[in-house]
């Protein structure tokens, strides 16, 4: 309980005044609306979640539209594994940049999937590894090629800070594993 201007109310509960507690505990009815709270406590995460999944989504669709393809992740697979790898994708990040910042985040998003997707994400083995997809973020994507970090890098889609994040990231969640 916490002292609100209008009386004491139940700090997982709100709106509740001291006076109408003690029915509802006597009526059985306190675990139900902290119940209540807390699902809608859940139900507030859940929107949160799917808010930043529908983002992605519609940031795809973005930069989709600004190649005129389908599947922007197999567009850039296919320019990824082409004979000029970086030169395919400085066209398709200029393409990205004239569709504003949804369709760069689109190609920004499209390429880490490419890099879960070479790192065992998506299969039907699960056999994803941390260590494949960090390697085909920051390894040569072919000889004599640079990485694809570096692809992005020199094409303005990714920050140096932003480098150093996933760094970190992948870092803390290789510890985790060991």
């Amino acid at each position: 309980f916490f002292q609100a201007e209008d009386g004491i109310r139940d700090s997982s509960v709100t709106g509740v005044q001291t006076c109408a507690l003690p029915i509802f505990q006597k009526l059985g009815l306190m675990g139900e609306l902290q119940d209540a709270s807390r699902a809608q406590n859940l139900l507030d995460q859940v929107k949160k979640s799917n808010s930043a999944i529908n983002k992605a989504a519609d940031r795809q669709a973005a930069f989709a539209q600004v190649l005129s393809v389908e599947s922007p992740s197999r567009a850039l697979a296919d320019a990824l594994n082409s004979k000029f790898p970086v030169k395919n994708i400085a066209s398709i990040a200029k393409l990205a940049k004239s569709g504003g910042t949804d369709a760069v985040d689109g190609m920004k998003s499209a390429l880490y999937d490419y890099a879960y997707t070479k790192a065992g994400g998506n299969s039907s083995t699960r056999n994803f590894s941390i260590q494949a997809y960090e390697d085909a973020l920051f390894k040569p994507i072919a000889q004599n090629q640079p990485s694809l970090i570096n692809i992005m890098r020199a094409n303005g889609l990714m920050t140096l800070t932003e480098v150093k994040d996933i760094k970190r990231r992948s870092e803390e969640h290789t510890s985790e594993l060991q």
